[in-house]
């Protein structure tokens, strides 16, 4: 039974040591590009992501409806192909992936406003709401008739 030389023994534990301060130096590299990134949202975290849309839409709401949203009202769901190419559009230059799985909780196939911001849709919902109660005609009857009141 042949013994193995010690010179064999402390390679093993010099590779493994370099293994670690490769993971290390890696994690820290990766830390340092993430801060550096996240100054408007391009780091793929949905509050750097608000802050991108309001910096250069001025609201959140807008730049869905207008960048992102597939249809004109801005309802509809995004699928992961338009967000992309919206990403692309509105000159994203962060994480989209990252984004989108934090957007989707990694498991829906698409998007929406609520997603980005529950508190707006609830407000927007709300917004909607005492409209058709006071305004049969919807939003459209109540823009004729606000300047009318001022």
């Amino acid at each position: 039974f042949a013994a193995v030389p010690s010179c064999a023994e402390s390679d093993n534990l010099r590779w493994e040591l370099q293994r670690k301060d490769a993971l290390n130096l890696r994690y820290k590299l990766k830390k340092e590009e993430r801060e550096r990134l996240d100054f408007h949202g391009l780091a793929g975290d949905v509050p750097g992501f608000r802050a991108f849309l309001t910096h250069r839409y001025g609201s959140m709401c807008r730049a869905w409806r207008r960048e992102v949203a597939p249809d004109e009202m801005g309802i509809a769901p995004v699928l992961k192909s338009d967000f992309c190419m919206a990403m692309h559009k509105m000159g994203f230059t962060g994480n989209v992936l990252s984004l989108w799985k934090e957007l989707t909780q990694g498991a829906r196939e698409s998007c929406w406003l609520g997603d980005l911001d529950h508190k707006l849709t609830r407000g927007l919902d709300q917004l909607a709401a005492g409209l058709f109660k006071v305004y049969k005609g919807g939003a459209r009857q109540a823009w004729e008739e606000v300047p009318k009141a001022w």
